[in-house]
């Protein structure tokens, strides 16, 4: 079997809501079937990987990962989520740039600071991995999943399919409060 066609399986089962219980049984046996030869990286490069295919079968506990960053002494101000750690860190990275730039052009002219100082008084979490339906508000998945999706008010709509379903790109600029 192919790559592609593991995939097709998978989205049966996750358009057919299918239980924990018969992607694991199904990951066990295709497991055995076409093993897995893994590249210098530890990656998949032949057969069957069983993560891959957990992920595509059941979406909302798929692993995403997520950063957030606040001022010294505040709020986070920016919380991001991504399918790819590296992704992340360099959103919130671009984030946290912005904001001292920010901070830089709307300072006083007698304040000596640079960006870099800004930037300093910056604090950040690091990139953590967490199960797709802790990070994603429960209103947002139910109106998401329904028959008739709506706005919450939250996540634009393309962007939680695109984190949902695995895409490696995708960014998702979460609600801080």
């Amino acid at each position: 079997m192919t790559r592609k066609d593991f995939e097709t399986i998978a989205q049966v089962l996750a358009k057919h809501h299918a239980s924990e219980q018969i992607v694991a049984a199904l990951s066990a046996e295709f497991s055995e079937m076409y093993p897995a030869e893994r590249n210098s990286k530890g990656k998949v490069a032949r057969g069957f990987d069983p993560e891959r295919f957990r992920d595509a079968a059941l979406p909302l506990s798929r692993t995403v990962y997520v950063a957030s960053a606040w001022w010294h002494d505040c709020e986070p101000f920016v919380a991001v989520a991504g399918n790819n750690p590296k992704t992340v860190e360099r959103a919130i990275f671009r984030a946290m740039r912005d904001a001292a730039t920010d901070a830089y052009n709307g300072s006083e002219p007698e304040d000596s600071r640079k960006v870099r100082d800004y930037l300093a008084d910056i604090c950040w979490t690091g990139v953590d991995g967490m199960q797709f339906d802790s990070v994603i508000p429960a209103r947002t998945i139910e109106s998401y999943e329904s028959d008739n999706p709506h706005y919450t008010g939250d996540i634009d709509y393309t962007d939680y399919v695109a984190l949902r379903d695995g895409e490696r790109d995708a960014i998702v600029y979460l609600p801080t409060c």
